[in-house]
């Protein structure tokens, strides 16, 4: 017998939804999902939100986006889901493991400092669980090391951080509205949040 990891509640209502996207002839970036990206720009107050196709590929083009590449070294939490370390290789950088901290399972900020390198342009914390992380520290240190920040919030939408919303702090958010996330939509699986600190 099989257990299953997750299993979506699905109703008549989410049904005729999609039936009403295959409908309109639109699978992918069709008014449908340009509705969903101008509610989230507006609930996160943030200049621009692009929804693609996964959780991995809005880490990918976030990372491109801004210009981490070969060469380059990005921090992120030694427990996290394989994503993350997939967005990093994908743009040819090297992922660079810093330890947990116990109580949060977050990336640990007493850790950080001991992993930056010459090389290191980005951190990538994840907010794990939804628990985010301490932005206030990590925000500091990549201030203090001219470091951008990639925020893996695949399981932190709705989640806030000292009354900021998680997708309103970083240089770039990323969530995943896939079918075992804490909420999913009708139009596609996943979003890319850019946001610009300053």
């Amino acid at each position: 017998m099989t257990i299953p990891h997750a299993r979506p509640c699905i109703g008549s209502e989410e049904i005729a939804a999609v039936a009403h996207v295959l409908q309109s002839g639109w699978l992918g970036m069709g008014p449908i999902t340009r509705q969903f990206e101008e509610a989230l720009q507006k609930m996160l107050n943030s200049p621009s939100v692009i929804a693609v196709s996964t959780g991995t590929a809005a880490l990918h083009l976030a990372l491109l986006g801004l210009g981490i590449t070969e060469g380059d070294e990005v921090l992120v939490p030694s427990m996290t889901f394989c994503a993350s370390i997939q967005a990093i290789m994908a743009v040819r950088a090297t992922p660079v493991f810093v330890d947990i901290d116990p109580t949060t399972l977050c990336i640990d900020m007493a850790d950080i400092p001991r992993r930056i390198s010459k090389k290191t342009k980005a951190l990538m914390p994840v907010h794990y669980g939804g628990q985010p992380c301490n932005m206030d520290r990590l925000l500091d240190i990549a201030h203090n090391s001219s470091l951008l920040v990639v925020e893996d919030a695949a399981h932190a939408f709705g989640s806030n951080y000292k009354g900021r919303q998680i997708g309103a702090i970083g240089d770039a958010t990323c969530f995943s509205f896939d079918p075992i996330k804490n909420i999913t939509w009708r139009g596609g699986s996943n979003l890319s949040q850019r946001y610009s600190c300053g």
